[in-house]
């Protein structure tokens, strides 16, 4: 209902009731010979038309504010919804971001893991070709019992080979603690056997 209306209905109302104030006053003589009901029953008819005026503009005004309190909720609602699309939106962006990082992260272990791998097995071509000359040294200076634990030492290193090939790191990138641990302990055998041919190969020269 619009403050024109209700200026409106304030304006008849005021002119409905001064026009009957002033028919009574004009006929005040024959208004105060009248009974209490015959005044109840004037008063009625009266007033009546303002009374059912404002009924009628209170039922608009009603209905205006249920239509005004509908659409703050539709409006109400409409937020929420762009509220959790919001969240969900953010959700999604953030589990991405998170699996972007996993995937980064999976990669830069992968490539160490690899680079494991490709050292690992130089260190055991090295220490395999230190074992076998290792082995002619001993035998050419009739050094029989070195030259058996140096081929000992040459017949090991396959193992650790086989080991390295049972990962099958040259597949596919597949992370997971199992393989970090077992080719990080196989890197550190396939040091120290390197390490070890080469010493004893550096003593063996010196005879």
């Amino acid at each position: 209902m619009t403050k024109t209306a209700v200026r409106f209905a304030i304006l008849l109302t005021i002119i409905w009731v001064a026009f009957w104030i002033f028919t009574i006053a004009i006929e005040w003589q024959n208004f105060k010979t009248l009974s209490f009901n015959e005044v109840g029953d004037f008063m009625a008819g009266a007033f009546g038309p303002v009374a059912f005026l404002w009924l009628v503009l209170g039922f608009f005004q009603q209905g205006e504010e249920l239509k005004n309190s509908v659409e703050a909720l539709n409006l109400q609602t409409r937020e929420l919804k762009q509220s959790v699309k919001h969240q969900n939106d953010l959700a999604i962006s953030s589990q991405e971001n998170l699996l972007a990082q996993l995937d980064m992260e999976n990669a830069r272990i992968w490539r160490d893991i690899v680079a494991l791998d490709i050292q690992a097995r130089s260190d055991l071509r090295e220490a395999k070709s230190a074992a076998e000359r290792l082995k002619l040294i001993y035998q050419e200076n009739g050094q029989d019992a070195l030259a058996t634990e140096a081929n000992n030492l040459a017949s090991y290193l396959p193992r650790i080979v086989s080991k390295l090939d049972a990962l099958q790191i040259n597949q596919q990138p597949n992370v997971h603690p199992d393989m970090i641990v077992a080719i990080h302990d196989v890197s550190i055998a396939a040091m120290r056997y390197r390490e070890k041919t080469e010493k004893m190969l550096s003593r063996a020269r010196k005879i």
